[in-house]
């Protein structure tokens, strides 16, 4: 059909690449009627409204003609353009989701570095304030102070117990002479910091001085 149309207007596969924009090879099996060569139907169908526009025809009419008289190739009952493989795909709404989520923890645990893995620290008040070596003459010592909100201390290996503010305080029974009160400071994932103090006990005589 579309060589004996070429032929009546005289029109070489070449010139009518030329006028249309389509590649003479498609062309060549259009008029040889090699449809196997052809690419899907929408664009067989484009190809022939440019034709039909560049000779002067009907291209509707071209079309139908051609659908009467040729078997197309099909790409599908539901034929249509190939998806543009050069337009961005969707985005993975679950790496999308958990990319979110490494972001967030990422960012609390920077923010909370301290709390992980900061190194922990204990401040006495008292007695014990500032002093490693310290002489008393009574037979207790009260032990207080402050730890960081979420730690954990032992003193001498026995716990002991810190309100939510981190302070605590604790009533500690003292052998007579040196006694060696070990303070142990232990963070959320394992950090610790230990504190050793010394105290001499030297029980009054009935006199009001240590002996």
């Amino acid at each position: 059909m579309l060589a004996e149309i070429l032929k009546d207007k005289n029109i070489t596969i070449t010139k009518l690449s030329e006028l249309t924009g389509i590649s003479e090879r498609f062309l060549e099996s259009l008029v040889e009627e090699k449809y196997e060569k052809l690419p899907p139907s929408p664009y067989v169908r484009n190809y022939f409204f440019k034709i039909a526009d560049v000779l002067g025809l009907d291209g509707q009419k071209l079309w139908q003609e051609h659908q009467k008289n040729a078997q197309l190739k099909k790409s599908g009952l539901n034929d249509r353009l190939p998806l543009n493989r050069y337009r961005p795909k969707p985005l993975n709404k679950t790496i999308v989701f958990l990319s979110m989520v490494v972001v967030l923890l990422t960012g609390y645990f920077i923010f909370r570095y301290d709390f992980f893995l900061g190194k922990p620290a204990l401040s006495l008040t008292g007695q014990l304030m500032n002093s490693s070596d310290l002489v008393i003459a009574e037979p207790i010592i009260k032990i207080e102070g402050q730890v960081k909100s979420g730690d954990q201390l032992t003193i001498n290996n026995e716990k002991v117990y810190v309100d939510e503010a981190g302070y605590f305080q604790k009533d500690f029974s003292l052998q007579t002479g040196l006694n060696i009160i070990q303070f142990r400071i232990k963070r959320f994932l394992g950090r610790e910091t230990t504190i050793t103090k010394q105290v001499l006990y030297l029980p009054n005589n009935g006199q009001g001085q240590p002996r």
